[in-house]
């Protein structure tokens, strides 16, 4: 005989299934879409807001912030219509307009309080103000979170925005000497074929193209199967 379930464990099955519904319907659009797009990180950004959202739901104290953040990633992904634009519809939202969609989402976002829920949350406002050319107050954001969260599951696409970041303001050379150095180290705070690729992504734009070929060499020679690999072998053989 099967054992009953309580009100209580059905209403939570209710919920983890709307919470994983909005999730995955999210994630896939981040991917497809390619909405999320920071700093060019899009598949591992989709990927680890996709873990980060889980370990939010099975660890959080408070399950109204996960929900409130499965709910603010739904605005953020809602569609545009420009007639009959319904904005408040709790279960298929859409705007008139991308300012509206984002003005509704940087609303919800900030209103996701506690625990993981409230880390991601911080990240898609950093993506909005970064949209939005507020550079500042997405490194503020990336710099806090990389601060209190550094074994974080978003934590390498966080670094990895902040390099990016810092080689569009026109700060290769110091990234160079940051990548070397970090290269050098015994412990990294990035998987070492990653550091390869953006050291050499910062050598080309420099200009130092003969450098940067030696780094994408040594992410063939020691990483062939790294996801950087082809474009590693496009570059070497460009």
């Amino acid at each position: 005989m099967s054992k009953r379930l309580t009100r209580k464990q059905i209403k939570e099955d209710i919920r983890h299934d709307e919470f994983q519904t909005a999730v995955t319907s999210t994630v896939d659009g981040i991917t497809s879409h390619r909405k999320l797009a920071i700093w060019g990180a899009v598949a591992v950004v989709a990927a680890a807001v996709a873990v980060s959202v889980a370990v939010a739901w099975k660890r959080s104290s408070d399950e109204a912030s996960s929900l409130a953040l499965a709910k603010a990633i739904k605005v953020y992904e809602a569609p545009i219509a420009e007639t009959d634009a319904k904005p408040d519809d709790p279960d298929d939202p859409s705007f008139a307009s991308a300012e509206a969609r984002r003005a509704k989402a940087r609303e919800a976002f900030a209103e996701v309080s506690g625990g993981t829920a409230a880390d991601v949350a911080s990240l898609f406002l950093a993506e909005m103000a970064l949209a939005e050319g507020d550079t500042e107050s997405a490194r503020t954001t990336w710099e806090a979170f990389l601060d209190e969260h550094s074994g974080h599951a978003l934590a390498l696409a966080v670094r990895r925005n902040l390099i990016r970041l810092d080689r569009d303001q026109g700060k290769g050379e110091e990234v160079v000497e940051g990548l070397r150095a970090e290269l050098e180290s015994e412990e990294k705070s990035l998987p070492e074929d990653l550091l390869l690729y953006e050291l050499a992504e910062t050598l080309d734009g420099l200009d130092r193209g003969e450098e940067a070929e030696t780094y994408y060499q040594r992410i063939l020679d020691d990483y062939p199967s790294s996801p950087f690999a082809s474009q590693a072998r496009q570059k070497t053989s460009s």
